[in-house]
């Protein structure tokens, strides 16, 4: 009797009815190398302004679009690979090529808001001369690209039912930079003012103000995703509430198989899979094993989002761990 499994296999991504999923993973692959390579020479211009302006805020642009680079430049990789061997190829999706991305931006960008706010600190008690109309140059430039990117990612959000950790971590971090770069300009635009109407000591604060406010976020950012994609990295099982859901589901349809044998859960990137084991007698037609896979699955997709549910059908169970209840 061979296995039967209720739900399709997933992609990078859960597309809306009608879409194609490997045209949707080619749009994410193809919105994230234009990401990279617009990015690169962004970088290039924050680290030549940042070493002649003196701007805390732009130093601390300049390494959150070097950790960007290095996230995407992995990120590409690993959808390529997707891409290259199908989508269909992946029956249990990219998840952990997923999360290990985010974390891996979590990673680099900790000790990077660490390092920014240590310095602003410094640079607010003791602030130094800040070349306000050159720092200006490269927060246009970058926000005019972050504001075009944000669009793109929104637009191909809209798309999915369900996107990916990739996606949604990529548009996040798209959408801070962009507020990030707005909140600068506002910022410089004021300290330019304070410095016109000869209030220095106000003026050359207000650099490393913002580059402490950005630093503060993007470690809180950084910290909350880590600590998200670390339990993802260890197919850890669903929490106990699904669990739970999962044996009251069985336990609705328990006239249509006569035993439960092993129940394996887990989560993986932004899906939740469980498999069953369930004893059927030796003369049940597989067309019946299909319908109670279908049936299950149905139930359990509408109590859990999400859900890759797969019935594994057996004839005889060996030890069932309910006998050890029912001994006790």
């Amino acid at each position: 009797m061979s296995a039967a499994v209720a739900t399709p296999p997933p992609g990078v991504a859960t597309p809306r009815p009608g879409a194609d999923p490997q045209q949707e993973v080619l749009r994410l692959y193809r919105l994230m190398r234009l990401a990279f390579w617009s990015g690169v020479p962004v970088s290039v211009l924050f680290v030549v302004i940042g070493a002649v302006s003196g701007s805390s805020a732009i130093i601390v642009m300049m390494l959150q679009g070097v950790v960007d680079v290095c996230v995407q430049l992995f990120e590409l990789y690993a959808i390529r690979q997707v891409i290259r061997h199908d989508v269909e190829s992946f029956p249990y999706g990219a998840g952990k090529l997923e999360n290990f991305g985010a974390f891996l931006w979590a990673v680099l960008t900790i000790p990077a808001a660490v390092y920014v706010l240590l310095t602003a600190a410094l640079r607010l008690w003791h602030p130094g001369e800040v070349a306000y109309d050159l720092s200006i140059i490269a927060v246009v430039v970058s926000s005019a690209r972050l504001t075009t990117l944000w669009v793109l990612t929104s637009r191909l959000r809209r798309r999915l039912a369900n996107p990916s950790p990739v996606l949604v971590s990529f548009r996040a971090d798209t959408v801070i930079d962009s507020l990030s770069n707005y909140g600068v300009l506002l910022s410089f635009g004021l300290a330019l003012l304070l410095l016109w109407i000869e209030l220095p000591a106000l003026g050359d604060r207000v650099d490393p103000a913002v580059a402490l406010m950005i630093g503060a976020y993007q470690l809180v950012v950084g910290v909350t995703i880590l600590r998200g994609n670390f339990r993802s990295l260890m197919d850890l099982p669903l929490p106990v509430i699904d669990q739970l859901t999962v044996m009251r589901v069985l336990a609705e349809h328990h006239r249509e198989f006569e035993r439960i044998g092993m129940v394996s859960t887990r989560s993986l990137g932004n899906e939740r899979h469980v498999e069953v084991e369930l004893a059927f007698a030796g003369d049940t037609p597989v067309r019946r094993v299909d319908e109670t896979a279908r049936r299950v699955a149905r139930s359990l997709g509408e109590r859990i989002d999400e859900l890759r549910f797969r019935l594994a059908p057996v004839t005889r169970i060996e030890h069932d761990p309910l006998d050890d209840v029912e001994e006790d």
